[in-house]
């Protein structure tokens, strides 16, 4: 058996859930300084207040979708690999 499925059932549980949630965070890292750049750049348009007024409004929407995402994607991950 390989040492990283070993850990699977013999690690402490809090290492364990930092570990598997590291590339959602950083996921989520990466999402949030493409909104940043997004308003930024929105900002420079002729009529930037309405735009980064839209931008606001739809970002925390945006935010909540990704989520979603990658919160499914993981448990359907974790069931098709149990299969």
């Amino acid at each position: 058996m390989d040492r990283r499925t070993a850990d699977m059932g013999t690690a402490p549980i809090g290492s364990l859930l930092l570990r598997m949630s590291i590339p959602g965070m950083v996921s989520m890292v990466v999402m949030s300084l493409y909104n940043i750049v997004d308003t930024i750049w929105v900002s420079g348009l002729p009529n930037g207040t309405e735009a980064i007024a839209a931008l606001t409004v739809v970002m925390p929407l945006q935010m909540v979708a990704a989520a979603l995402g990658m919160g499914a994607s993981s448990g359907v991950t974790s069931l098709v690999s149990r299969r």
